[in-house]
């Protein structure tokens, strides 16, 4: 039996089941290939270079996000050892940042000026009553790969292990991220 509504849609078969006709296949089938163009970006339509209204360069999806219009990051020759000056710029930010006693102001002042621009500003906001360390109970070691111009360091203290990753600028070496460890005694404590 047919369902009949300008045209036959579909065909009702005994048992009740329905099967399509070749045209709601084809509509089916265009309308999925609609749907994946648009999903996975074959169809974008492209981006003029400028901003509209400002006239300023809009980056393209094949420019590098480190890419200011100078030569791109090339890490300098990798280290078997890390340099004496680096070593003690992350024994200083680490003594700076283990000092969770001081007000915040204070606190940030003094990890700042040790700090690379983007990341001082991230720790801006930084409570350091949340620091959990108060005391560096170690030298600070060099992990991972090291090259001359980027090096990390574990700095142990008296609550976990703090990572203090670095780079050097030319004003010298400036803590570029920071992250910790807790001892598993402390955290259960």
């Amino acid at each position: 039996m047919s369902v009949v509504s300008g045209e036959s849609l579909a065909t009702i078969r005994p048992g009740g089941d329905m099967t399509r006709t070749p045209k709601r296949w084809i509509t089916g089938i265009w309308g999925i290939t609609v749907i994946v163009i648009l999903t996975t970006g074959c169809g974008r339509f492209t981006t003029p270079s400028h901003h509209p209204r400002s006239g300023v360069p809009v980056p393209s999806a094949s420019s590098s996000v480190l890419d200011d219009g100078a030569n791109l990051y090339t890490p300098g020759p990798t280290l078997t050892a890390a340099p004496d000056d680096a070593a003690a710029a992350a024994a200083a930010f680490a003594r700076a940042w283990a000092r969770p006693t001081l007000p915040a102001s204070d606190w940030w002042a003094s990890i700042a000026p040790l700090c690379e621009a983007g990341l001082a500003e991230r720790l801006r906001t930084t409570d350091p009553t949340n620091v959990p360390a108060t005391t560096i109970t170690g030298a600070p070691a060099l992990t991972g790969s090291a090259t001359t111009d980027a090096l990390t360091f574990a700095v142990p203290t008296d609550a976990g292990v703090l990572t203090v990753g670095l780079i050097r600028i030319p004003a010298g070496w400036r803590v570029a991220s920071v992250d910790f460890t807790a001892n598993v005694a402390s955290v259960h404590s």
